[in-house]
């Protein structure tokens, strides 16, 4: 039992912490923040360091600090720590203030955030913003997925821990009203069958991915990707042609694209697709989209049902002066 906000910590008896069962963080001059359990190991954070103990039956005192177990990143959210099979996930901070999302393994650490992510988080401010941030995880179709939901956000970072990608989750209700940040805010289940508690109502959501249909609290599901640079950002192309391959996506599904030629800085209206159907799958294609330098392109889908990108397609020419 970490004592807020001071550097010190209770072991519990089944109902009751004595007062003589305290350990200390003392590494550091900052004070506890959150703490975690990893593989038995007790991960505790302060606001600029953190600290792994582990138990080794010491008679007075159980637990002690590994050899090398201080590591020069602390915590800002007292919720905002998580596990996966393999790893502990936390909101962390640095000596300087900087925030991001760090992992921890053994005695190692990474920050596995981008910049993207990082200036979002920290877009959000201190008070409360991410001193608030809330984590949890789950496996989801054999991914291991780490999410970080800063109350009052429009949407939640996502960290594919299989895919080392990361993506962003909203939700909105099923008058159309939002986006609000994903409605899992706390998670239980197993593979097959998740159940997550949140939302505007806070309601109790399942997620079953065997399920015939998806929807997010009653409302369709929008699903929107953004596409690499496809030619180099140096030369002029004609775009001929571009496509998409996807699985799972019915005459039911809408699917748009639209494109940027100046980075992302501003974008083209949605364009509808011609679509050829087959089975569970479907081929969308856009043609005859102009010419341009620097383009990136988005796709957007919105289906009750699954909706897998299999893969994409672009016929372009290069224009020689």
């Amino acid at each position: 039992v970490s004592r807020v906000p001071t550097p010190s910590f209770s072991r519990s008896a089944t109902n009751f912490c004595s007062s003589l069962d305290v350990g200390v963080c003392e590494s550091s001059s900052d004070v506890l923040v959150s703490c975690g359990v990893l593989h038995r190991a007790l991960w505790l954070f302060g606001t600029r360091s953190t600290e792994v103990w582990w138990n080794s039956g010491n008679a007075k005192f159980p637990f002690e600090r590994q050899e090398g177990g201080v590591l020069p990143v602390g915590a800002w959210s007292a919720y905002g720590v998580t596990t996966t099979d393999t790893s502990i996930y936390w909101i962390g901070q640095t000596t300087g203030g900087s925030v991001g999302v760090y992992r921890g393994r053994g005695l190692e650490y990474a920050r596995v955030s981008t910049p993207q992510v990082d200036r979002k988080l920290a877009s959000y401010g201190t008070s409360p913003g991410i001193t608030s941030t809330e984590m949890t995880s789950a496996m989801v179709e054999g991914h291991s997925l780490v999410f970080v939901s800063v109350p009052g956000a429009t949407s939640t970072q996502v960290y594919d821990e299989t895919a080392d990608e990361w993506g962003e989750w909203e939700s909105r209700t099923a008058g159309g009203s939002g986006p609000f940040r994903f409605f899992g805010y706390y998670h239980a289940g197993t593979a097959n069958l998740q159940f997550w508690a949140g939302g505007v109502d806070n309601k109790v959501f399942s997620l079953d991915p065997a399920a015939p249909v998806y929807t997010d609290d009653g409302g369709d599901i929008e699903r929107t990707r953004i596409a690499p640079h496809l030619v180099p950002a140096t030369e002029r192309h004609r775009w001929h042609r571009y496509q998409i391959d996807v699985e799972g996506a019915t005459g039911a599904a809408t699917v748009q694209m639209r494109w940027s030629d100046n980075g992302g800085l501003s974008w083209t209206t949605y364009q509808n697709a011609s679509a050829e159907l087959s089975g569970n799958r479907a081929r969308y294609r856009w043609s005859r989209l102009g010419a341009s330098r620097d383009r990136i392109v988005e796709v957007k889908m919105v289906s009750t049902g699954k909706c897998h990108i299999l893969g994409a397609e672009a016929e372009v020419e290069r224009i020689r002066a």
